[in-house]
């Protein structure tokens, strides 16, 4: 196996061996998923409150959607970025 890496730009190092061995077939990455969260589903992988969670939506950090039935999930980009830690308010 060949692997050029670009030392002007070390942050990269890891993405270019993950997408590398991913061509390769020597990993896997999980799909990402699409479908919004339930407040519930992000507060327990999170390990916060609910009321955290809600919070969080209402202060724009966490994106909700309305669902029919008026029930309102949060959506999987913005979950996924706060988890990362990423600032998603806007």
């Amino acid at each position: 196996m060949k692997l050029v890496i670009d030392l002007e730009d070390p942050d990269s190092l890891g993405e270019e061996v993950m997408r590398v061995m991913e061509e390769r077939g020597m990993v896997m990455v999980a799909p990402k998923r699409l479908s919004p969260y339930s407040v519930k589903e992000v507060a327990e992988a999170a390990g916060v409150s609910t009321s955290t969670v809600l919070r969080l939506r209402d202060s724009g950090v966490l994106k909700g959607v309305k669902h029919l039935g008026g029930r309102c999930l949060l959506t999987a980009e913005s979950v996924e970025r706060w988890m990362k830690g990423e600032d998603c308010g806007e």
